[in-house]
C-alpha cells in the first residue's frame, strides 16, 4: 500500500512537525483498519520539508531510506509504515500558539516533572511534544541549540480521548543531549516514553 500525504507547516517553523506526521499516520491506519490504535512507535529519522508517501510493508526501510519509520500494533497485528520524502513541495502553513499549552501546565524542578490539567484543546500528541520541549528548557537553561522531537513509544494508550485529565510528563535521562528520555503519565498511568534529540 502506498499513499501520499500532504501536510502544512505548523507555526514559523519550516519542515514538517513530527506532531503532524503521528496524527497522519493514526489517521491513516484508522481509515484503512477501522481501528484507533492503541500501541504505537514512531521514529522520525531526519527533518523532512517536502510531503511524504507512506508505504505499508513487512520490513522497516533502514534510516537511510526513510524518513520515518512506524510500528503499530493492535492485539496479535503488527503494521509497518514508512514515509518517505517525495518532491512535492509543502505549499501551506498554519498558526499553532503552543505557548497556550506551556502557560496552562506546571512544572515541578524537583521533580523533574510538568503536569498539564483539565486543557481541552489540541490534540494528545501536540501536548505531549509541547510539554516535553518546555521541560527540557527549563530542565537544561544552559543548553545550546534547538530541541527536536525525534521518538515515541506508547502503549495501551486511549487514543479516542485526546483530552485527558491530567497529563504529566516525568524526565528519566540524558545520553550526551543525543537522545533524551521522558516518561508520559496519562491519567496517572504510564503509557510509555517520548524522545528528544538537541541540535
Amino acid at each position: 500500500m502506498r499513499e501520499q500525504i500532504k501536510f502544512c507547516f505548523k507555526g514559523h517553523r519550516n519542515y514538517v512537525h513530527g506532531t503532524d506526521i503521528f496524527n497522519a499516520v493514526c489517521k491513516n491506519y484508522q481509515n484503512a483498519s477501522g481501528n484507533v490504535p492503541t500501541d504505537i512507535e514512531m521514529s522520525i529519522h531526519h527533518i523532512t520539508r517536502n510531503n511524504m508517501t507512506l508505504v505499508m510493508q513487512e520490513e522497516l526501510l533502514p534510516a537511510e531510506k526513510s524518513a520515518v519509520n512506524i510500528i503499530v500494533k493492535e492485539k496479535e497485528t503488527i503494521v509497518k509504515i514508512a514515509l518517505l520524502e517525495n518532491e512535492e513541495k509543502v505549499e501551506c502553513k498554519y498558526d499553532y500558539p503552543e505557548n497556550d499549552i506551556i502557560t496552562a501546565a506546571k512544572f515541578n524542578e524537583v521533580d523533574k516533572t510538568i503536569t498539564l490539567i483539565n486543557y481541552h484543546q489540541y490534540t494528545l500528541i501536540e501536548k505531549l511534544v509541547a510539554l516535553n520541549k518546555s521541560l527540557l528548557q527549563a530542565l537544561f537553561t544552559d543548553a545550546e541549540g534547538q530541541w527536536y522531537f525525534v521518538k515515541i513509544k506508547l502503549a495501551n494508550v486511549d487514543l479516542n480521548n485526546q483530552n485527558p485529565r491530567e497529563i504529566k510528563l516525568s524526565f528519566k535521562k540524558n545520553m550526551n543531549f543525543k537522545l533524551t528520555q521522558t516518561e508520559i503519565l496519562v491519567e496517572n498511568k504510564s503509557v510509555g516514553n517520548i524522545y528528544f534529540s538537541l541540535v
